[in-house]
């Protein structure tokens, strides 16, 4: 059943959307993982991939690139059709779904996407995270970390 829906912009929306630049917009995701798996009439009794791979499907015809899991950015488009797109998340199937399981989804426009990512400089290693602060596990130490430090034998050696 491929159902059709029409969504109305009421005016305030549509003139505010209108006066934004075009440029690069994202759209970011939030679904509730126990109203999706929960066996009915708790939830949906689905796996939570199938709603990720409706949401990439709808996202993707309408020239969205993944950033991070549920983080969505197209660099070349409008306001009003990124709020079209957001809106048209809706379609997922089974029809509801989406909007029964949504805990948020909002629509951002960047200046500079690909300015403000501050991921190598927090990771540790980075500039913000030369050194480690607690505990970790030795598999997680960067290159950058690794000099010096000796592996812990495995607990689970036989003697």
């Amino acid at each position: 059943m491929d159902e059709q829906v029409d969504f109305h912009i009421p005016p305030a929306i549509f003139l505010m959307l209108w006066n934004l630049p075009n440029g690069a917009y994202g759209i970011s995701y939030d679904i509730d993982t126990r109203k999706t798996e929960d066996v009915p009439p708790h939830g949906w009794g689905l796996y939570r991939a199938a709603t990720y791979r409706g949401l990439a499907k709808q996202l993707q015809r309408r020239g969205y690139e993944q950033c991070q899991y549920s983080d969505w950015l197209n660099a070349d488009t409008t306001a009003a059709d990124t709020y079209m797109t957001m809106l048209s998340l809706m379609r997922i199937e089974p029809p509801g779904k989406l909007q029964s399981t949504l805990k948020g989804v909002k629509i951002h426009y960047l200046a500079d996407p690909g300015g403000l990512d501050g991921t190598n400089t927090i990771e540790l290693g980075g500039a913000y995270s030369m050194h480690l602060r607690g505990p970790t596990r030795a598999r997680e130490y960067p290159s950058c970390c690794t000099s010096g430090i000796a592996a812990a034998p495995s607990v689970h050696q036989r003697i």
